[in-house]
């Protein structure tokens, strides 16, 4: 029984470390993704003028499309 349980733990131990290094490799290349492609002064000079409309209002519109068929 108690070789048993330290396999587990072994087994937990070693998957959560590979978890928080994958997490910490994730977090690591969003950080270089949003330091090269979001510059401060690419935000200042571009205007996100682009409205969409409500994904609800689109879905019902959508669905009454369907049915009418």
């Amino acid at each position: 029984m108690d070789l048993t349980l330290f396999i587990v733990l072994i087994i937990i131990a070693f998957m959560l470390y590979h978890m928080t290094s994958a997490l910490q490799s994730l977090i690591k290349e969003m950080k270089e993704v949003k330091n090269k492609c979001m510059n401060n002064m690419n935000l200042h000079k571009e205007d996100f003028k682009i409205t969409t409309e409500n994904p609800t209002d689109t879905m019902k519109k959508t669905i009454k499309r369907l049915m009418s068929y």
